[in-house]
């Protein structure tokens, strides 16, 4: 596993590091495209999209975005148009990918059965958080006074 070209430039001995991805490294982000969200709650579901796609593709891992209507998708190009396009009430016609996922979900409604080591981040909606309603304690719930970057790099990315 010696790689004799690098060697030979810093004349020491290097050794070839492969990098190795499999499918279990890979980072999906699922967005649940039901129609129970606020305007704005939503809106900044998507931008969380974008941005942990993009800091994913930054940060040289394997990443997909998984939406109801169209299941997997990879391409930057065509994740991006599909997040510029999506709206709530999209009808769901895939199945949730098998992988852990990070789920971003409105907190009217409870996430599909998610697969073992996803994580729900939730957007609550403002009527909802005033009534004592009760759902399922998610992992991160967004608050929208705060900064929305500030949050998903407290609990998502560290």
């Amino acid at each position: 596993m010696i790689h004799w070209r690098t060697s030979a430039r810093y004349g020491d001995l290097r050794v070839r590091e492969l990098e190795e991805q499999t499918a279990d490294n890979q980072v999906i982000i699922g967005l649940d495209t039901r129609d129970r969200w606020d305007q704005d709650a939503f809106e900044s579901a998507v931008t969380a999209a974008a941005s942990l796609y993009i800091y994913s593709l930054r940060h040289q891992l394997s990443v997909a975005l998984w939406l109801p209507h169209t299941g997997l998708l990879q391409n930057q190009h065509t994740v991006l148009s599909a997040l510029a396009a999506v709206m709530p009430g999209q009808p769901q016609a895939q199945r949730l990918p098998a992988q852990s996922l990070i789920w971003l979900g409105s907190g009217d409604t409870t996430p599909p059965m998610l697969p073992a080591g996803s994580l729900w981040v939730q957007w609550p909606n403002a009527q909802a958080a005033g009534n004592g309603s009760t759902v399922m304690q998610p992992a991160l719930t967004i608050q929208s006074e705060a900064p929305l970057a500030e949050q998903l790099t407290a609990e998502l990315i560290s």
